[in-house]
């Protein structure tokens, strides 16, 4: 049967009512997504701007944190200075007067070890200041008795560092690590750039 032209115009005017409210309701999602979204943004610049309030009122505390450290960087060096010219004082002096010792200074003598090189080592643990390392004794030798260290009472002792030994000319009876580390430090403006501090059971 045939739709007559009021039956079309109603279909019509239905399925135009039904678009309208499609289209609507999609405005509505829209729109209530956009909120959402500025809702969020909005929380988000709120918790930045707090957090910059916070930061700003702590600068100051940061900037009179950063002075303290400051001053007290400044009371340590000046401590670690007072400690290190007291130990010059009381260290022996060493004489500049010959070359720097070297493990690659020529051989100049077949000698062998000295009866002063075989000092005893003092029974408790201690700590002593490495001075020059050689590849041989004959070296260890020439060099202990040089005008430059003899006058240091030191003695020669052996190490195997990967399956080959070192003679190593050592001043020991340090009982405390400081002392050591302050003879080594004078040692080493004298010239004496290896010296180094090891603990001697």
């Amino acid at each position: 049967m045939p739709l007559t032209a009021d039956t079309k115009i109603a279909w019509i005017a239905l399925l135009l009512s039904m678009a309208s409210l499609a289209l609507l309701a999609i405005a509505t999602w829209i729109n209530l997504s956009y909120q959402d979204t500025l809702h969020s943004m909005e929380n988000q610049l709120n918790q930045l701007q707090s957090a910059l309030k916070s930061a700003e009122s702590m600068q100051p505390e940061l900037i009179q944190l950063r002075q303290q450290m400051e001053s007290t960087q400044v009371k340590l060096r000046s401590l670690e200075q007072q400690v290190l010219t007291n130990a010059n004082k009381s260290a022996p002096p060493i004489s500049s007067s010959t070359p720097i010792i070297t493990p690659s200074s020529p051989i100049q003598s077949p000698a062998l070890l000295s009866s002063s090189s075989k000092a005893t080592p003092p029974a408790s643990p201690h700590w002593i200041v490495v001075i020059s390392s050689f590849d041989s004794a004959k070296k260890a030798s020439l060099a202990q008795q040089s005008q430059r260290l003899q006058h240091l009472n030191t003695s020669v002792t052996t190490a195997t560092v990967r399956h080959r030994t070192w003679y190593r000319i050592v001043k020991s009876g340090f009982q405390e690590k400081r002392k050591a580390l302050l003879f080594a430090n004078q040692l080493k403006e004298q010239g004496f750039k290896d010296a180094w501090v090891q603990y001697q059971p």
